[in-house]
């Protein structure tokens, strides 16, 4: 990961479903709402350390965040079907898990995130 990206970009476009669903559902309820994530530095050395667990144990997870990064060349059609597949994965979570506001509100956040870049690749692949 570049040192460009922040901790927040980096787990919203981790690709969830290559996740255990706990360490998921954490990372929506728990990382992304939390409103000090913006103020994580990405050389805190916690930071580091998940990164590297979770780049060593779920690598397919941060291809995404990868790509973005710069870290590896985007493959524009993989770009357009993994983040169709993370949308679709961020509408089963709202569905699954209807009694809890905070995830729903950060599946939509999220879905609106992967939204706008999707629009992005598509209009890439356009071109």
């Amino acid at each position: 990961m570049t040192a460009t990206a922040s901790p927040k970009e980096y787990f919203k476009t981790l690709k969830l479903t290559e996740l255990p669903e706990e360490a998921s559902t954490f990372i929506l309820d728990e990382i992304l709402s939390d409103p000090e994530l913006d103020n994580l530095d990405v050389d805190d050395e916690d930071f580091i350390n998940v990164v590297n667990l979770i780049d060593s144990n779920y690598n397919a997870a941060t291809i995404l965040a990868k790509e973005l990064a710069g870290d590896i060349p985007v493959t524009t059609g993989n770009l357009v079907e993994e983040l169709e597949s993370q949308i679709e994965y961020l509408k089963e979570m709202i569905a699954e898990n209807d009694d809890n506001a905070d995830l729903i509100a950060e599946c939509e956040e999220q879905i609106e995130f992967m939204s706008e870049l999707l629009e992005d690749a598509k209009m890439d692949k356009a071109a």
